[in-house]
């Protein structure tokens, strides 16, 4: 088995064999070959530029850079097309009921009317309560948001829709209110979501790049994650459902399952952020720059015995493909690495198929 290989990687290095594995793994697992798990990143991406036209791979290239965009110039025919095509390719997906759900709310006689006129935060619980709205899922100020991030790709924008609505649903205990309106400062309401977001480690800068486009600061500090040395459960139903996590008293430390309700405090606050860069339409058309700065600890062998859950990058997968913002360029910067963080970006890479040939990774003292 693939994922084996790639846990007996793990452990070589990180000099750790005492190690249970349970693994209750999604189909999205079968997407790491042999191949990728042995090839470093920068092969991956390589092989990826070649696969590409001359053509899409210097437009590829020149918009991770700043030079030109992918995005299409917008009319209002254009917009009002998209909108149309956008809601049949919605009504063709069979599964999803997030999106069922908000349309009961829907005032108007079929959910492919949409409202030209009013932005989502018009819908709020005043505007609820009073009767006067419905949902903000059929408000063009919504659904363009989806359009742009893949570029007017409607098929693509219905899933990654929702997608998104449905995460919100995971992450939000089910809150049907957020079928209606969308989500909030005033919805991170634990301490635990509080202090994350006072943290700042995963933040919109208050400046933009040279192009114009928005920067996302992602900066973990990896020493306050919890690691487990001997005994590790690794469940990918995590990527599924944060909820359903199958574990038994013996295999997972407190600390663990604490770790994973910091995960999910993480991923609300996450959601929020980038619903809030998906406010402003200069962002949405030039699209973002994530800058992720992993801090671990300087002391190598507290270094080594850090072992991430392998569900995180199809986490990741699943959450950049729900957001309603599109990456131009995904920079990493570390200092060392190491055998250990080749495996690991061997990892994301053979997951985010996708969005790997826009990564970067800077290695060095000064990057």
């Amino acid at each position: 088995m693939v994922l084996g290989n790639f846990i007996s990687h793990l452990r070589s290095a990180t000099g750790s064999d005492d190690m249970d594995v349970h693994m209750d793994c999604d189909d999205s697992y079968h997407n790491i070959t042999e191949d990728t798990i042995d090839k470093p990143l920068d092969d991956l991406i390589a092989q990826d530029f070649i696969n590409l036209s001359f053509r899409d791979r210097n437009a590829i290239n020149e918009e991770m850079h700043g030079v030109s965009s992918l995005s299409p110039e917008e009319t209002p025919d254009m917009v009002v097309n998209a909108i149309h095509r956008l809601s049949l390719e919605i009504e063709a997906i069979e599964h999803k009921p997030a999106y069922d759900k908000s349309q009961q709310w829907n005032s108007n006689s079929s959910s492919m009317e949409i409202d030209y006129t009013q932005s989502v935060y018009q819908y709020n619980a005043k505007t609820l309560s009073e009767g006067t709205h419905s949902t903000y899922v059929n408000t063009l100020d919504f659904r363009l948001r989806f359009l742009r991030a893949d570029l007017f790709d409607a098929k693509q924008a219905a899933r990654r829709l929702v997608n998104y609505l449905e995460m919100v649903m995971e992450l939000y205990d089910g809150n049907e209110e957020l079928l209606r309106r969308p989500i909030g400062l005033n919805d991170l309401k634990s301490k635990e979501e509080k202090d994350y977001l006072k943290l700042g480690n995963h933040q919109l800068l208050p400046f933009r790049d040279r192009s114009g486009r928005r920067v996302i600061a992602m900066v973990p500090d990896m020493a306050r994650v919890p690691c487990v040395r001997l005994r590790v459960c690794f469940c990918c139903c995590f990527v599924t459902s944060f909820r359903h996590v199958i574990y038994s008293d013996k295999l997972w430390p407190k600390r663990l399952l604490l770790f994973f309700h910091n995960t999910l405090s993480q991923s609300k606050v996450f959601l929020y952020l980038w619903f809030v860069a998906s406010d402003n339409e200069e962002t949405l058309k030039k699209g973002t720059i994530v800058v992720a700065w992993p801090r671990l600890p300087e002391n190598p062998a507290k270094r080594s015995t850090f072992i991430p859950g392998p569900s995180a990058p199809l986490w990741w997968k699943k959450f950049i493909e729900s957001v309603p913002v599109r990456i131009c360029a995904f920079h990493v910067c570390i200092d060392k690495g190491g055998q250990f963080f080749k495996i690991i970006f061997s990892a994301i890479g053979a997951v985010l198929t996708k969005e790997r040939i826009r990564m970067k990774i800077h290695t060095g003292m000064y990057f």
